[in-house]
Order: structure tokens, then C-alpha cells, then sequence
């Protein structure tokens, strides 16, 4: 089958916006499987994985120098360690900590469960590029079932990697959309996403990247793709 006939083949299989009623099913299963996963890591951590202190104090300097990105951390080195770190999720928790919620429980709890949240971008990921809700369960089932991506994702020393990992899969299944399809309605979710992760994690915004130059030779090699 040539290239254009399987791309046709794969758009004609695909919902116009994303996620559909017919999906629901498909995707549950993964959302079930994963929030098995978290309560299972929750029942037998009474402490957060690998701590985020680092996190934390990085966060509460930041409310300590009024909102103002600050010159150092404290308490790490005789001097401090320089603030030289994609700052999203720090001003994230920080807002968090003023609310009064303590750094322990955002540790524990908000890494596992924002990578529940990935599976839905890495359903839709794998579901539109093989054309089929099945390959979509797989993918998020393997992802959600993989031993790195728990280790890397759900413990608390990820309260920035989870996060990145959400946006970057979102970004990537914006580019899928608009190299795939042509999909212009897409591009504005893409430039979003990789905002998001661009000002989160470095290592996912190169990912990211990767990923459009990939899709981009993949879907559509042309000046107006670039």
C-alpha cells in the first residue's frame, strides 16, 4: 500500500475533534488500569518516592522573593544552588503551598496522577496513527504498565517531569493532527503545549521538538509542513 493510500485510510477513521463517544470505552480501560496503578503505589508509599525537596524549597523561595524568580535556593551548599531551571511548575507549587497545602502531600499525590492524565494523549497518539481504538488501549495500557515510565513519572522527585510529560504528549498529538491531517484548527493546541513544556522541562522540549520534525517528515515534507 503506498503512503498516500495508508495516510488517506488513517484520516478516514478519524474523529474530527480528538475524542468521540466511541472512545470511551477504549480509553477507559487504560484510565481504570492506571488509577489501579496510583492507589497501588499510594497503599504501599506512605512517603513519596525518591523525595522532592529540592522542589519544595525551590517553590517557597520563589513565595519568599515575592513571586520574583530568585537568585538561589537555599539550604543546598553553603551558598545556595542557582535558580537556573524551566520555572512553570515551581511557580505552580508555589501557588499550591499558599494555599495551604503542605509540600509532603503534593509530593505523594499530584506526580501519579497527572500521569493518569497522559493516557488520554497517548491513547489518541497511538489510536490515530495506526487507525484504530485498539492500537490507542494498547499504547496507553503499555505505557501505563511500563516499570521506567513509573519509576520517571509517578514518584515525587517528577513533580516537574510529570507535568512536561503531559504537555509534550499533547504537542506531539497536535503535530500528529496538523502533519496528518492538515488540521489548522490544531496548531494553536501545539503552540500551547510546547509553551508548556518549553517553561518545564528541558529534556521534554527537545523531545518535543523531535517529535514535529519527525511527523513533519513523516506526514508532510514540504516548505508549507515547515
Amino acid at each position: 500500500m503506498s503512503g498516500s493510500n495508508f495516510t488517506q485510510r488513517v484520516r478516514s477513521r478519524l474523529p474530527a475533534l480528538g475524542l468521540d463517544s466511541a472512545d470511551t470505552r477504549w480509553l477507559g480501560w487504560p484510565l481504570l488500569v492506571g488509577l489501579v496503578v496510583v492507589a497501588l503505589y499510594l497503599a504501599t508509599n506512605d512517603y513519596p518516592a525518591y523525595g522532592a525537596g529540592l522542589y519544595v524549597e525551590t517553590a517557597d523561595a520563589i513565595r519568599a522573593n515575592g513571586y520574583a524568580v530568585p537568585a538561589t535556593v537555599p539550604h543546598y551548599g553553603p551558598e545556595g544552588v542557582p535558580f537556573a531551571y524551566p520555572p512553570l511548575m515551581f511557580y505552580v507549587l508555589a501557588v499550591v503551598r499558599d494555599f495551604g497545602i503542605g509540600g509532603f502531600t503534593v509530593a505523594l499525590f499530584l506526580p501519579p496522577l497527572v500521569t493518569v492524565a497522559a493516557l488520554v494523549p497517548a491513547y489518541l497518539l497511538g489510536r490515530d496513527i495506526v487507525g484504530d481504538r485498539r492500537a490507542g488501549t494498547a499504547t496507553a495500557l503499555l505505557l501505563i504498565l511500563n516499570p521506567q515510565v513509573i519509576e520517571w513519572h509517578i514518584s515525587a522527585g517528577v513533580l516537574v517531569r510529570a507535568p512536561a510529560f503531559v504537555f509534550a504528549l499533547w504537542g506531539s498529538y497536535a503535530a500528529l493532527r496538523i502533519f496528518l491531517d492538515g488540521d489548522r484548527k490544531w496548531v494553536l493546541t501545539g503552540l500551547v503545549s510546547v509553551a508548556l513544556v518549553a517553561h518545564t522541562h528541558p529534556s521534554y522540549a527537545i523531545f518535543t521538538v523531535a517529535t514535529y520534525l519527525v511527523f513533519w517528515v513523516g506526514y508532510d515534507l514540504s516548505l508549507t509542513g515547515f
